[in-house]
């Protein structure tokens, strides 16, 4: 029996789509869980084999701290954030899912990390959703319209921190299909988030 493919869910969701911070959550906590135990499973073999834990095992166990800590940093630092509960997003993107970004986490060197639940696109107008802006919105505006001048996309970012206000100007994306423009603004927004 064959399965739609609106009807699959994935165990690691691409970014934008719904549920990419629960499954980059379990994806680094897995990997952070296997850098654990080869590192206690080199330490082991080491002072087995050899007695003591001045080993060539050792340090290899060692080599394999700092990309553990990578992945044990990018797990730490989007812990805080949760995907939008089902109800709330099937409310907002029915009918929109092509159209729509969502759980995009924008960092900035001078900026808290930002939520934008939604995103999405008219035009040169990009739309996006926060539940809760650590900073001023005006500042993460202009934060992001640079971000995306950078890569000669002029257009105006609104982020709105109201839902229904968000979903007003969110209507247009029903049904449609992104232009070139659209689809190179959403992946540069992609390329900038956590």
């Amino acid at each position: 029996m064959e399965e739609s493919s609106k009807e699959k869910k994935a165990l690691f969701p691409a970014k934008g789509k719904r549920g990419y911070l629960k499954g980059k959550k379990l994806k680094n906590l897995l990997i952070v869980i296997l850098f654990i135990g080869l590192i206690a499973g080199l330490m082991i073999t080491g002072i087995l084999i050899t007695g003591n834990k001045k080993n060539i095992f050792t340090i290899m166990a060692i080599l394999n701290v700092l990309p553990m800590a990578h992945f044990l940093t990018a797990l730490i630092a989007v812990f805080p954030y949760k995907s939008p509960a089902l109800d709330e997003y099937e409310s907002v993107c029915t009918g929109k899912e092509d159209a729509m970004l969502t759980e995009i986490i924008v960092t900035s060197p001078k900026l808290k990390a930002a939520e934008l639940s939604y995103v999405c696109i008219n035009d040169d107008n990009v739309y996006a959703y926060s539940p809760s802006l650590p900073g001023s919105k005006k500042e993460y505006e202009e934060y992001i319209e640079g971000l995306l001048a950078v890569s000669k996309m002029n257009v105006s970012f609104n982020i709105y921190t109201e839902l229904t206000a968000f979903k007003k100007v969110s209507k247009h994306a029903e049904g449609q299909k992104l232009s070139r423009f659209e689809e190179d603004v959403y992946a540069s927004l992609k390329s900038v988030s956590m």
